[in-house]
């Protein structure tokens, strides 16, 4: 892409990332909870019994601000911890009964908004463009590195 072309690839994803994502912490806001939340939520109740670490790369948070977020999903019991049997210092999440009715609330405001954004931009538009992201991402990846999602 050149200059004259328009702006910068890293712009416009970092534009469209943050204006989806202000969408999405909207609709979550209306149900008391965070996009974080929604990320931490919906991987644990597909994934249950996975580590923090695997979870905090998928929400794409540090180590200190995974904990934060652990502890209150755990206060409110949406998620348990249990050690793990193999690594008594690793952490496994699983969701909660209240977690997966949560869940379930969350999972209907964010299906909402999706199928608003599909309306505005077009939802043939929608999937070919996260098709050519997630390739595009993918060709990315650190090779032999720490995955960044």
């Amino acid at each position: 892409m050149r200059a004259e072309d328009g702006p910068a690839l890293a712009r416009s994803l970092t534009v469209l990332q943050l204006r989806v994502a202000a969408r999405l912490r909207t609709a979550l806001a209306a149900a008391d909870a965070s996009l974080e939340e929604w990320w931490v939520l919906d991987y644990v109740t597909a994934h249950p019994g996975r580590p923090t670490s695997e979870v905090a790369a998928h929400a794409l948070l540090p180590a200190a601000s995974m904990t934060k977020l652990v502890d209150r999903l755990v206060d409110t019991n949406a998620v348990y911890r249990k050690s793990d049997s193999s690594d008594r210092r690793r952490c496994l999440l699983f969701p909660t009964v209240r977690g997966l009715d949560r869940h379930a609330r969350l999972r209907s405001a964010v299906d909402a908004e999706d199928a608003a954004i599909a309306d505005l931009i077009g939802s043939e538009v929608l999937l070919d463009l996260g098709r050519a992201v997630d390739d595009a991402a993918g060709r990315l990846a650190p090779r032999g590195g720490q995955p960044i999602a």
